[in-house]
C-alpha cells in the first residue's frame, strides 16, 4: 500500500509555504569559459542545448587569421574537457509527494538518494513542518516543500518552489501522495463520503500535481511522471464488469474528462450502496452499472488509465505507474493477514528506479516491486 495517509486529510485546506533556497549549481568551468564554448559552436549535447549561454564580445572580436592556429575553444581542444563540463549539468531533481506520514514517501526518497548519488529530491508534506524534519534527516541533497494535493493554489505554489530550486534538466515527480478509508481489512460499514475523499486526493490529487508541474517536466531534458499505485487497482479493474473495464482500458481514445465523468458516476454510486449497505451485506459490491465499489481500489484503476492518457498526450514525457507491494505503513497497521510486509525502504526501491534509471529501458506501464512489467488488469 502507498502514500501518505492522515486524519482528516481531506477536510484542512493548507496553503503552501516553500523552505526550498536555490539550489546551488557547482561549475567547473567559469560562465565566460562556457559562453565561448558555445557560441563557437565547438561543443554541441545536451549540456549546451539545455542552457542559454551568454554571448562574449571578447571572443568575436578576436582576428580572422587565428584560425591558422587552433582556437583553444575549438573543437579538437575541447575534446579532453568534454567529462568535466558534462559534470556542470545540474542532478536529477526528484519531486516525491506524500511524505509527511514517514511512510513510502520517505523509502522513495531515501532510495532515490541512494541509487542515484548526485540526484536531490524535494520532499512534499501538507506539514511544512514534518517536510523539513525529514529533509533534514536525508540530507544537504534534500529540500522540503509544504504542499496539499487537494488545493489548486497549493499545487501551484509548490510548483513554482519546485522551479526556484533551478536547473532541472532531469526532472522526476513521482506522485505518492495517498488515502484509503475502505482496504479490505478496515471495519465496516464504510463512510458514504469514503469515495469523494479518497478520489479526491489519489487521483484528483495526482492529476491536480502533475498538471502544475508540467510545464517543467515537459521542459525538462528527460522529464519523468511517475504514480504510485497499488495491486488493489489491477484487482479492481479486474473485478468490475466488462463494460465498465474496456471504457477505462480504451486508452488509445480516453480523455480526462471521460475519467471525471466515470468517477463521478462511481461516487454517485457509492454513496447510495453505502447508505443502503447493513451488517449482513456490507461493501463492497459490484454495483448495477458494473463497478466495483471500493474506493481505495476504484482510485488506483483510474489512475492507471490517466497515466496512459498522459502518455499518449505528452509523448515526450516518461509516463509510469507502480505498486509498492505489501508495505509496513500506516495504512497496513491494522492488517492481520499472513502477508509478510515490506520496509518502507523497500517499497520505495521501484518508484526511485522508475524516476532514476536508465531511461532507454522503461516504458509506459504497470510496474511491479521486482521491476517487472505486467498488464494493467490483475491475473
Amino acid at each position: 500500500m502507498s502514500g501518505e495517509q492522515e486524519p482528516g486529510y481531506y477536510g484542512s485546506y493548507v496553503s503552501v509555504v516553500s523552505a526550498v533556497p536555490r539550489r546551488p549549481k557547482t561549475s567547473l568551468l567559469s560562465e565566460t569559459f562556457l559562453s565561448k564554448v558555445a557560441n563557437r559552436g565547438a561543443l554541441a549535447g545536451r549540456w549546451l542545448r539545455t542552457r542559454q549561454v551568454s554571448s562574449s564580445p571578447h571572443y568575436e572580436s578576436r582576428p580572422t587569421e587565428s584560425h591558422r592556429h587552433p582556437s583553444p575553444y575549438s573543437a579538437a581542444c575541447m575534446l579532453p574537457l568534454l567529462p568535466l563540463i558534462a559534470m556542470t549539468s545540474c542532478p536529477r531533481l526528484v519531486v516525491v509527494s506524500g511524505c509527511g506520514s514517514r511512510g513510502v514517501g520517505l523509502g522513495i526518497a531515501r532510495q532515490v538518494l541512494a541509487q542515484d548519488t548526485a540526484a536531490e529530491v524535494v520532499v512534499m508534506a501538507r506539514s511544512l513542518e514534518r517536510a523539513m524534519s525529514i529533509s533534514t534527516e536525508l540530507g544537504a541533497r534534500a529540500h522540503a516543500v509544504q504542499c496539499d494535493v487537494t488545493s489548486d493554489e497549493s499545487c501551484s505554489a509548490a510548483a513554482a518552489a519546485c522551479r526556484d530550486l533551478g536547473g532541472a534538466e532531469l526532472l522526476a515527480l513521482v506522485n505518492n501522495a495517498g488515502f484509503a478509508a475502505d482496504l479490505p481489512w478496515f471495519p465496516t460499514p464504510w463512510a458514504a463520503g469514503t469515495a469523494s475523499a479518497t478520489l479526491a486526493v489519489n487521483l484528483f490529487g495526482a492529476e491536480r500535481l502533475t498538471r502544475a508541474l508540467l510545464p517543467q517536466l515537459l521542459a525538462a531534458e528527460d522529464g519523468r511522471a511517475v504514480f504510485v499505485s497499488s495491486g488493489g487497482g489491477r484487482m479492481n479493474m479486474r473485478r468490475m464488469g466488462e463494460a465498465r473495464r474496456s471504457q477505462l482500458l480504451a486508452t488509445g481514445t480516453l480523455t480526462w474528462d471521460d475519467i471525471i465523468t466515470l468517477a463521478a458516476a462511481f461516487t454517485a454510486e457509492y454513496e447510495s450502496a453505502a447508505a443502503a449497505q447493513t451488517p449482513d451485506a456490507p461493501l463492497p459490491i459490484l454495483s448495477a452499472s458494473g463497478l466495483w465499489l471500493q474506493a481505495y481500489g476504484f482510485s488506483k484503476a483510474c489512475l492507471a488509465a490517466y497515466c496512459q492518457v498522459l502518455a499518449r498526450e505528452q509523448p515526450s514525457l516518461l509516463c509510469v505507474t507502480c505498486s509498492p507491494g505489501w508495505v509496513k505503513t500506516e495504512m497496513s497497521s491494522t492488517y492481520a493477514g499472513d502477508a509478510v510486509l515490506r520496509s518502507v525502504d523497500e517499497g520505495g526501491e521501484v518508484a526511485a528506479w522508475l524516476a532514476c534509471g536508465e531511461r532507454r529501458e522503461l516504458s509506459t506501464g504497470f510496474y511491479q516491486p521486482d521491476r517487472s512489467r505486467v498488464s494493467w488488469v490483475a491475473d
